[in-house]
């Protein structure tokens, strides 16, 4: 059996490269119980592969036994036949059918079959879905229903779990790719369709009892059909059986999961509906199990509900009791377009006491469903709404029952228009089949999630813009695998991407118990060891005890607990030093520790409108005798976060996707100092601004003549998604600014990376881009001045300011970021001119925008210009930095002589000792560089500002 997959459940965590320590195994199965407990179908999860040309990108780790290799192939509308598709993936897969619809050619009696008709609970395969003698063209809708009889009829008692529509000639292509999450035509045949529906992941589909297939018409064209379809137990030696009940009675049908507990965290092994009488059973291995139960109307208890061990041979007795419903909260699934309502969608609902319960939306995307009083948390399980080709919400909603019901929700979502899709193997290229793949959009609004098929073939539906992208760890785990670190990708509409991952085997093991102060082992807590050499994670939990052990492979691990495992705990972490670990060793007795509080830091945080605001992630940590603690907290229904402590000043931090999704800054820190009591501290939520957070605005002036001493501005655009900027030549404008000499007429160019002139402008009021320069709000002043604005893919870029006519003068060149959301971020401004005296020198000026400070590295370049064959080039340059104010708050002549380690740390330092440099964090403002020359002197120089923020 597999680990269940990454399911996202609470507004803590998504798949972020930033965030690798905030995935709970504990929240992330709260999904997939609920999954199981339902019969909910995991979405179909081929894709074929187009054959033509494309550009490939290969990213592998620095050592030569790296973890992964991630090859990217980005395709345009084109596709390849089905043969070609068919040759390279050698899988089950759908191809791509194009024809002319035409009338109805055919009085055949329509017909339907499912393949198989039964499969027992470890089948992982495709259910095959056959319709013919329908007229060319039409539409099929099918539903699969769970049935709580025998007899294969569907009646009031009978749950909808999936729907979708099926239409003769039509195939889900996206950029030339088959989108198989969702069933589709794959026959050439007119009046007839074949569809597969997928199997894969056997912890979801696979629940023991009846279901009901449904063929039926939108038009009505032909009397409904249905299909009987069986799920089957695999008997074992052990059995674990039992009555659920509710107020006393036997409650018929409902659902009963049976969860591997060993090794700290969940693991599907089976799930089965209750009878007429309420009674189940299910076969298991001897082991370490929790049992939960599900029905609708009725809450139930998830997180170690009802735990049992299971010994060899041994029928075990287990009774569970459920709790009546007396609170409703209803609501419709709509596409976020047209409002139609989405069938067979499945909600889950989780309370702030550890309680939950599901539903479905009906045939029209409505549902309703009985809770108890109290905060829940609803959230749309994102296999169902994959399968019909939409996209599910990162974050739950958030709803009080406390004092009445809650009717009229309206969750809205989008439907995906790109793909991914590409190959897990491992490194002998062999594939890896049923293993989870992960996707989350940069801003962790939006999630996706499938598993690879028999070849190791997956496909994911996304939106367009900058999603991560990763083989889910656990599931790798269960094989003896590390998961590399998630991928970035920008995604535009229409377009699918290849991404192939290889997966490492693990090597070594790592082994130890986690304990208080006390010398208490502490149980079921999570933990992420990460190399961030060879960019490889895996997770492992504590067991009773406190006791773990996972394996590993050679390479030095970072150790850090999962956030939500630790959250609300009330202790106080212990961030171990690195652990280097050698092929074929055992590191056992490593030693992870925790420590109970003293006292308590209690914090109340409210949202920008004076709004308790619930779910944020909080943590203090604080270092003492070379020792790093840490605690963590949510905050509750109330707005409060709890967090453990003891004597001593502590950083409060809090931040995390939950508060960017939210349009909030991350909270200020705050040192906070414990000393003989606790702690009480109310903070408040501000809005992001407008700006994002990166180097929004960069600017140069100065003296442009002609030939090489023009002025020359270069930057960079990194990361993986295009960036829109507005660059501008400013001349005449200056004059009014008190700058004598200004350049009466500039010009502008724009080269790319290669030296290729992109963008050139002389008056902007004649540029074609007149109107979109002006809706920037930052057009130039004077008509006169020059300005381009551009959408630009990741590379490096330069700006030529020269005069008109070959005049000279003074001049500015300017750089705006008018999207700094993305997670490109202008990384580097750098501007070459002739540095003279006065007020002739070289003036860099820049903004940084955004909600937290920007570590930033300015540098003054002079003498090692030469080797690039500049002439004259300044022998000795100064350089200072300023304020908003024009105060300097920092200066460098020689570059060695003040912040030389620092500087050499940022692999960014000068080469020339001559030359100036400054390394500093800033917080959002305005800023200046000065470059002068020692002395007085004059020559071509470079001015230059780096973002390093993250490195």
């Amino acid at each position: 059996m597999r680990y269940l997959p990454q399911l996202h459940f609470t507004k803590t965590y998504g798949l972020n490269k930033s965030d690798l320590e905030s995935k709970p195994r504990i929240d992330r199965l709260c999904v997939a119980i609920a999954l199981l407990l339902v019969g909910a179908l995991a979405p179909d999860l081929r894709a074929g592969s187009p054959a033509s040309v494309c550009s490939t990108a290969t990213s592998a780790a620095a050592s030569s036994d790296s973890t992964y290799a991630v090859a990217v192939c980005e395709t345009g509308g084109s596709g390849a036949s089905a043969a070609d598709v068919a040759a390279e993936w050698n899988s089950r897969i759908q191809s791509a059918q194009s024809r002319t619809i035409s009338a109805p050619n055919s009085t055949t009696a329509v017909s339907a079959t499912v393949t198989p008709t039964t499969i027992d609970e470890t089948f992982a395969d495709f259910i095959d879905v056959s319709i013919s003698g329908i007229a060319t063209g039409d539409s099929v809708r099918v539903e699969k229903f769970q049935v709580n009889n025998t007899n294969g009829v569907i009646d009031a008692t009978a749950i909808l779990q999936q729907s979708f529509l099926l239409t003769d000639g039509k195939s889900n292509l996206i950029g030339g790719v088959v989108n198989m999450n969702v069933p589709a035509d794959s026959t050439p045949a007119d009046g007839s369709i074949s569809a597969q529906i997928s199997f894969l992941d056997d912890s979801v589909p696979n629940t023991v009892g009846e279901y009901v297939f449904r063929f039926s018409s939108p038009t009505n064209a032909f009397t409904p059909i249905t299909k009987r379809f069986t799920v089957t137990a695999v008997p074992d030696a052990q059995n674990i059986s039992g009555t659920v009940t509710a107020s006393g009675a036997p409650l018929p049908n409902a659902y009963v999961v049976l969860l591997n507990t060993e090794g700290g965290g969940y693991t599907f092994y089976a799930a089965t509906i209750a009878d007429a009488a309420g009674n189940y059973s299910f076969g298991a291995n001897p082991g370490q199990y929790d049992q939960v139960a599900a029905q609708r109307g009725y809450v139930g208890a998830f997180g170690k509900g009802v735990e049992q061990t299971l010994a060899a041979g041994q029928n075990k007795t287990v009774n569970i009791t459920m709790v009546q419903g007396t609170r409703t909260i209803s609501g419709k699934v709509r596409d976020s377009k047209t409002a139609e309502g989405l069938p067979a969608v499945q909600v889950v609902f989780r309370s702030a006491d550890g309680k939950f319960t599901v539903d479905y939306t009906d045939a029209n995307g409505n549902f309703s469903t009985r809770v108890t009083p109290g905060s829940w948390d609803l959230e749309i399980e994102r296999n169902a709404v994959n399968q019909i080709g939409y996209l599910a919400p990162s974050n739950p909603m958030t709803v009080d029952t406390s004092s009445a019901d809650v009717n009229n929700i309206a969750i809205s979502l989008p439907k995906a228009t790109a793909l991914f899709y590409g190959k897990l193997t491992d490194t002998n290229s062999s594939p890896l089949s049923g293993e989870g793949i992960d996707s989350t959009d940069e801003r962790n609004q939006f999630a996706a999630f499938t598993a690879t098929d028999n070849n190791g073939n997956y496909v994911i539906a996304i939106s367009s813009g900058v999603w991560d992208l990763g083989a889910t760890a656990s599931a790798l785990q269960e094989k003896g695998y590390l998961s590399p670190f998630p991928s970035a990708f920008y995604v535009q509409d229409g377009q699918a991407i290849r991404a192939d991952f290889t997966a490492k085997k693990s090597n070594a093991q790592f082994g130890g118990v986690l304990t208080d102060n006390n010398g208490a082992g502490v149980s079921d807590i999570s933990f992420r060891a990460a190399d961030k050499t060879t960019k490889r994670f895996t997770d492992f939990g504590t067991e009773a005890g406190g006791a773990f052990n996972v394996a590993f492979a050679d390479g030095t691990w970072s150790v850090t607990p999962e956030f939500a495992s630790v959250a609300d705990t009330d202790l106080i972490f212990i961030t171990p030093p690195p652990f280097v670990v050698s092929a074929g060793q055992t590191l056992s007795n490593i030693s992870l520790r925790a420590q109970q509080p003293t006292r308590h830091v209690i914090l109340h945080l409210i949202d920008n409108t004076g709004a308790v605001y619930e779910g944020a992630r909080i943590k203090i940590t604080t270092t003492a005798g070379g020792t790093t603690y840490t605690a963590y907290a949510f905050t509750d229904v109330n707005g409060e976060a709890n967090l453990p402590a003891f004597d001593g000043i502590w950083t409060l931090i809090g931040n995390g996707p939950e508060l960017f999704a939210g349009g909030f800054r991350q909270l200020t820190q705050q040192t906070i100092t414990v000393s003989g009591s606790d702690v009480n501290l109310s903070l408040q939520l501000q809005l992001l601004p407008a700006t994002g957070n990166t180097l929004v605005n960069l600017s140069t002036r100065g003296t442009v003549q002609t030939g090489d001493n023009v002025l020359i501005g270069g930057f960079i655009v990194p990361g993986v998604a295009p960036k829109k900027v507005l660059v501008r030549a400013i001349g005449p404008s200056l004059s009014g600014s008190g700058v004598n000499g200004a350049l009466a007429d500039p010009t502008l160019t724009l080269f790319d990376g290669g030296a290729h002139q992109i963008g050139f402008n002389d008056n902007w009021v004649d540029s074609p881009d007149k109107q979109a320069i002006i809706d920037t709000t930052a057009p130039p002043t004077n008509d006169k001045e020059s300005a381009i604005i551009a959408t630009l893919a990741p590379g490096n870029y330069t700006a030529k300011v020269a005069g008109a006519g070959s005049a000279t003068g003074v001049a500015l060149v300017e750089l705006y970021d008018l999207d700094s959301f993305s997670s490109s971020t202008l990384a580097n401004i750098s501007t070459r001119g002739r540095i003279n005296q006065g007020e002739n020198v070289l003036i860099a000026g820049y903004i940084v925008g955004g909600y937290k400070p920007q570590r930033v590295v300015v540098r003054a370049i002079g003498p090692s210009l030469t080797q690039f064959g500049v002439s004259d080039a300044l022998a000795d340059p100064f350089l200072e930095l300023h304020n908003a104010q024009g105060t300097i708050i920092m200066s460098n002549n020689d570059w060695q002589d003040t912040q030389k380690q620092e500087l050499i740390d940022t692999t960014i330092p000068p080469s020339d000792p001559k030359e100036s440099a400054l390394v500093t964090n800033l917080t959002p403002g305005n800023y200046t560089a000065v470059v002068s020359g020692v002395g007085g002197s004059t020559g071509v120089g470079l001015a230059e500002v780096y973002n390093i923020t993250g490195n």
